[in-house]
């Protein structure tokens, strides 16, 4: 299931694998893939939260994965998260640096950043991705989650800017189905490339 993926890519990366993947989506796929609701908000969610795994991949048998098979609710908020990717991929090779100089995961529990908060240490399903930015997938079909903040930061709402200050619990947060919790915490520098439509066209 989707909520297991999130617990088996902590999983693989404590263990010190840093190039985990998934099948977003799911590798068996309903029959009515193409036509219910229930699924292409699951896929909307699903590639959301793939979009901050290190190998970002969509995978199915038997069925044509391409989004604008899902209706048009599904291929634009998979486009926006898309975007967001490719606009991360300066923060995302500078990760893979460390990664490879320093032993480092890019996706990581929040208990190996936040050791000394027992708070953290329980958050099963948020995590950080590189150094900067904290990741809370949804996965409740009413669209709401449990976000916990570290109190070793105040940190930025990524789609609003809003600060959260550090140490509370977010109850019930409802988030629109197009975006992802994300939050920076204060004193991060997060280079952002321009949009662009494939990894080098811009260098």
């Amino acid at each position: 299931t989707f909520r297991r993926q999130i617990s088996a890519a902590l999983s693989t990366q404590s263990a010190g694998n840093p190039y985990w993947s998934q099948d977003i989506g799911g590798f068996f796929r309903p029959s009515c893939n193409y036509d219910c609701w229930w699924y292409k908000q699951l896929l909307i969610r699903w590639f959301q939260y793939g979009a901050f795994v290190p190998i970002f991949r969509v995978h199915g048998n038997g069925v044509n994965t391409a989004y604008w098979n899902y209706g048009p609710v599904v291929l634009e908020d998979v486009h926006l998260i898309d975007n967001l990717r490719y606009r991360l991929l300066p923060y995302i090779y500078s990760n893979a640096y460390y990664i490879t100089n320093n032993g480092y995961t890019l996706q990581r529990s929040l208990v190996f950043d936040f050791y000394d908060d027992m708070n953290a240490m329980n958050r099963s399903e948020q995590f950080m991705f590189g150094p900067y930015m904290m990741v809370t997938p949804v996965f409740n079909y009413d669209n709401t989650t449990n976000i916990y903040v570290p109190k070793k930061y105040n940190w930025y709402d990524f789609w609003t800017g809003e600060t959260v200050i550090g140490g509370q619990y977010l109850q019930n947060v409802v988030v629109p189905l197009s975006e992802i919790p994300l939050h920076v915490h204060e004193g991060a520098i997060l280079v952002m490339a321009p949009i662009s439509q494939w990894a080098n066209q811009l260098y």
